[in-house]
């Protein structure tokens, strides 16, 4: 059996060494086949590769795409499984490929099969974390398939979007449904748009955790928000979305919001463990009780008492139960954070519902409550979009507790993310639509060409 690895590589530094040994010490029965497909390297890249037994296929830097440089690495590729690997994915163990590579063998209705994925040891705790929510790390395998072509066309797109995950960060595919399935010419994910054709042809997936790679990235809060809006675009289009449009003002709201971060590095909207006393006693507009008055976005029509619970219910109930921190609520009650029990109109509703629901609720998960919720409230008295808001909170949720250290890095990630892909799926319905946004025009300039000012 003869298995092809695909490579495309771009300035891929001395790291490569560790993922091309990693590959040629792989424990496989057959022969295997290395294609390097470098888009313009000048960094030795060139030269460490023909250190080993590869084929190395070069092309100028304007003729990459993720898309069609896989397609070009493919097409003289002799192997009937071929592999698709980043030059920054190193396998983790002398068994990466074989396990890649059986399933496949193994069942012919199976297109393609994925890899997990472990963060690199330095990795923050933003990057394990998602890891964790993508499912990428996850320990338990998945086979992805329509069952119900109905109940699949009645999913939303962003709920297709995560159905037909697949990741060519590490994957295999076999070549006989790559020929009738080429790579589609994406600037970005390529893997997502080919797994949906794979998967509406009638094919299945597979993630395969016994296959894993090492791969993370930190990248540059310019190159984050670049990525994110790119997604923002692309995805819509892959699934032929009909994205709501939004109004310039909404629009220029989350790009200063951007913006002013990005100048802080995150700082500028996070209290320091010295301010966070000052700012549970000044409260100011913007703040906590503002988010539950009846001017907030939050749950309009909702009574105080209400909004107070789906508070609680939403920040600390998913936490409750699942960690141990050994403090009691008179603890909880005793920290800084009293103070917030006096506040009129909510700090009785608060005492009461911690009394009645969260006899054990811990202070640790209390202050990064609160913490995460200053820094939204910020921004989440009408500035922002109210679906963006709700976003926003859903994925800082997902954080709490946290490392004090970290929350800035966390703040900025989520922000970056979320408005990012919205302000990129605001493009793609402005061009869908045939509009034409001098608002929106600024802000891609701002975004891609990484100008001074959105």
């Amino acid at each position: 059996m003869l298995v092809s690895i695909i490579i495309p590589t771009l300035n891929a530094g001395a790291a490569f060494y560790e993922t091309l040994d990693a590959i040629f010490e792989q424990q496989v029965d057959g022969d295997l086949e290395v294609i390097v497909v470098d888009s313009g390297s000048t960094d030795g890249t060139v030269e460490l590769a023909r250190q080993y037994s590869v084929r190395l296929i070069q092309i100028p830097p304007e003729q990459f795409g993720h898309g069609c440089t896989r397609n070009l690495g493919i097409s003289p590729a002799r192997g009937e499984f071929v592999v698709l690997l980043v030059q920054d994915a190193v396998p983790a163990n002398h068994t990466w490929l074989k396990n890649l590579i059986l399933p496949l063998a193994a069942d012919d209705a199976l297109a393609g099969v994925y890899s997990r994925q472990i963060p690199r040891p330095e990795a923050d705790f933003f990057t394990r974390r998602m890891y964790s929510i993508w499912g990428v790390s996850s320990e338990q395998p998945r086979t992805i398939q329509i069952d119900d072509q109905s109940a699949y066309d009645d999913l939303s797109w962003e709920q297709k979007a995560h159905f037909c995950a697949f990741s060519n960060v590490s994957s295999a595919i076999r070549r006989s449904i790559w020929k009738e399935l080429p790579f589609p010419p994406l600037s970005y994910a390529e893997d997502l748009a080919w797994a949906k054709a794979a998967l509406e042809q009638g094919y299945r997936l597979l993630y395969s955790p016994d296959s894993t790679v090492v791969h993370s990235h930190h990248r540059p809060w310019r190159e984050k928000l670049k990525r994110a809006y790119t997604e923002g675009k692309v995805v819509p289009k892959i699934f032929e979305a009909n994205v709501a449009s939004r109004e310039d003002s909404a629009l220029r709201a989350m790009a200063d919001l951007l913006y002013e971060e990005l100048q802080g590095g995150g700082e500028a909207m996070v209290p320091t463990p010295l301010s966070r006393s000052a700012l549970v006693e000044g409260l100011p507009t913007g703040s906590i009780p503002h988010i539950l008055s009846e001017t907030s976005p939050w749950m309009s029509e909702a009574t105080t008492e209400r909004r107070t619970r789906v508070l609680l219910d939403e920040l600390v109930c998913q936490t409750v139960g699942t960690r141990e921190y050994g403090a009691s609520l008179d603890r909880a009650l005793a920290s800084t954070w009293l103070r917030l029990l006096y506040v009129p109109g909510i700090g009785q509703v608060f005492h009461t519902a911690f009394r009645q629901r969260y006899a054990d609720l811990l202070s640790r998960i209390w202050e990064d409550s609160i913490l995460f919720w200053a820094i939204l409230s910020t921004h989440a008295n009408g500035s922002l979009p109210v679906d963006v808001t709700n976003q926003l909170l859903n994925y800082l949720r997902e954080f709490i507790p946290a490392p004090e250290e970290e929350v800035p890095s966390i703040w900025l990630n989520v922000l970056t993310g979320v408005i990012g892909k919205r302000l990129g799926e605001a493009a793609w319905a402005a061009r869908c639509r045939g509009e034409e946004s001098r608002v929106l025009q600024r802000i891609e300039r701002w975004i891609m060409e990484q100008r001074p000012q959105p």
